[in-house]
């Protein structure tokens, strides 16, 4: 059994939604994750009948997590449908906590692709830009 020396670092919580267009579900719509931390965590999902998608939380041990520092990862999330590409979700989380993007709320998001891409508002002094909302 190898011990880890490192902390519990979230790097992205998991992640459920669903992806509409004009508020129908839409299946078949790949979806691709980038997390940014020292190099590039790249997944992807396909929305199903329903229209749902999920990504499962991404944790990684690390040293770093014992030096004092203001913690910065990035976070996107691609849609592409129909040979159109979407910004779902653009966000810098400055935390390692599970579900710290939304300071303990869970992630769930509805992606209808006829939204405007915007930024939109977490807290007094956090945002997010793309066309989900917060459900």
């Amino acid at each position: 059994m190898v011990a880890c020396l490192g902390l519990k670092l979230y790097l992205s919580s998991k992640i459920k939604g669903n992806v509409l267009l004009d508020g129908k579900p839409v299946e078949g719509a790949t979806l691709k994750r980038t997390v940014g931390f020292q190099k590039k965590i790249i997944d992807e999902t396909i929305s199903n009948s329903m229209g749902e998608f999920s990504f499962p939380e991404v944790i990684k041990f690390s040293l770093w997590g014992w030096l004092p520092h203001n913690p910065s990862v990035t976070q996107f999330i691609l849609i592409w449908y129909k040979d159109i590409e979407y910004q779902a979700w653009g966000y810098q989380k400055g935390n390692y906590d599970d579900d710290g993007e939304l300071f303990g709320r869970k992630m769930n998001l509805r992606c209808d692709l006829a939204n405007e891409n915007m930024l939109h508002k977490v807290s007094d002094f956090k945002s997010y830009k793309g066309i989900c909302e917060l459900v």
